[in-house]
């Protein structure tokens, strides 16, 4: 009775130390992969990092303002967020763009001098370089680019490099120079802070208090773009009348609109709905369940500040 109480125990043992190997086998080798993961990332982010805060020589930024160069890890908002990027859908990739001649916006005011970009030593670099955006004392500093799609710039840095770090692109289906009654950047919310991160702080309204406009800067000059709107969105809104991922319109009435059904959704606020100028959209990911977080700006009819005419 005994030996076969030990042999059965013995067998019984047996049969429950393989599984317990197989397990922690499976346990070493997830942490192996998560930590190999964790070493590419952070390579990813130290070789893009580099790359883009060597690009801080081609900005020119007026005597008093912060440097571009500022770290933007200790810069970013106290807010959640995730290696993710916001793309648009097939759907609103789709939507036209061509704006009728009716939509003109009126001539706005005349703001301080802003920084400018050497665009021709920029494009030098990447051809694909039409702007550069930039939020004073956040980090969010970078230079914009367009592709033929709404992919190659989710894993390709400025210099071509291939990086999950990605780069700030102008949607495929945009006028590269801005003419657009709406135009759309994209861009990668890091968890290191990087890219469009800063954004999130938008959710906070001594944030905005801080940070109400977004530079943007094109060849043909500098201009101050006045956020008016800060929501979340889902993809599922693409291509839809209220989307705030919308280009094309028929009418300024119709614009008009547009914009003030997303005033109304702000969750923070951000003061009158815009009557003039064009549309500036920033579009990132944010681990909020409907996945897609938004800044609307209004970009003035005339720039504030004189290009460089590349």
């Amino acid at each position: 009775m005994n030996r076969k109480d030990k042999s059965g125990g013995a067998r019984r043992s047996g049969r429950s130390a393989v599984p317990r190997a197989v397990l922690a086998g499976v346990c070493l080798a997830a942490a192996a992969v998560s930590a190999v993961m964790l070493l590419e990332n952070a390579r990813e982010n130290r070789e893009s990092g580099e790359v883009y805060a060597s690009l801080g020589q081609f900005l020119t930024v007026p005597t008093g303002e912060q440097s571009p160069s500022v770290d933007m890890v200790s810069a970013a908002p106290p807010v959640a967020s995730a290696a993710q990027q916001s793309d648009p859908s097939d759907a609103e990739r789709a939507a036209q763009s061509d704006a009728p001649e009716n939509i003109e916006p009126d001539v706005g005011e005349t703001a301080a001098p802003l920084p400018k970009a050497d665009f021709e030593a920029l494009r030098a670099i990447n051809p694909d370089t039409v702007a550069w955006i930039r939020i004073e004392g956040t980090g969010l500093s970078y230079p914009v680019v367009q592709s033929e799609d709404n992919e190659y710039y989710l894993g390709h840095i400025f210099d071509g490099s291939r990086s999950s770090a990605g780069c700030p692109y102008l949607d495929c289906g945009n006028s590269p120079d801005f003419s657009d009654p709406c135009s759309i950047i994209y861009g990668h919310n890091r968890r290191d802070g990087a890219m469009f991160a800063p954004l999130l702080g938008y959710a906070e309204q001594r944030w905005l208090d801080e940070h109400p406009s977004v530079t943007l800067i094109l060849p043909d000059g500098g201009y101050t773009v006045s956020i008016f709107a800060v929501l979340y969105a889902g993809p599922d809104e693409a291509g839809s009348d209220t989307s705030p991922w919308r280009r094309s319109f028929e009418s300024r009435e119709e614009l008009d609109a547009w914009a003030a059904a997303l005033v109304a959704r702000s969750i923070v606020d951000c003061g009158e709905t815009p009557s003039d100028g064009r549309v500036l959209v920033l579009s990132t990911c944010d681990n909020s369940p409907d996945g897609r977080f938004v800044v609307l700006g209004r970009i003035p009819a005339e720039p504030d500040a004189p290009g460089d005419g590349a």
